[in-house]
């Protein structure tokens, strides 16, 4: 695969990244309780990480990674604005529908292609690390449900 076809399909997976720290904002902006902010804090840092990593991977292939979620993602963000959530429990089930649709289905299908070794790997990592913020969020709405937060 080309250089540009690899930083091509690493920018999309970079826009989806970009896309899920803004939701967070969203989320924190209205997040009540402490616990459950700090883990969506960190959910957000890792995010923030992620993105690092890969812009630095496209600039490493002398691509320009992109710094922000896109056209579409920029209107499904302004829309989120007005339909997000409010209540702690409902922004955790919905940061778990997100993570679940958007990261993990992206970096899913960055690894489809005919991607290198090299990329590969990080994008797994990505996944894996996306995986586990799943099952965090997971176990926080289970305490929640269980007025354990």
């Amino acid at each position: 695969m080309t250089n540009e076809k690899n930083i091509a399909e690493l920018n999309e997976l970079l826009k989806g990244l970009y896309m899920g720290i803004h939701s967070y904002d969203h989320y924190l902006k209205h997040c009540q309780n402490p616990i459950i902010k700090q883990t969506l804090q960190k959910i957000q840092q890792e995010h923030k990480e992620s993105a690092a990593r890969l812009s630095e991977r496209i600039q490493n292939l002398n691509g320009t990674p992109v710094t922000d979620e896109g056209v579409m993602g920029s209107i499904i963000n302004f829309m989120s604005r007005f339909t997000s959530p409010k209540i702690d429990e409902e922004i955790v089930e919905e940061a778990i529908r997100m993570e679940k649709k958007y990261a993990i289905h992206e970096a899913g299908k960055a690894t489809k292609g005919d991607i290198n070794d090299e990329h590969k790997k990080l994008v797994d990592d990505i996944l894996e690390t996306n995986q586990k913020q799943v099952e965090t969020l997971q176990q926080l709405l289970e305490r929640i449900k269980e007025g354990k937060t």
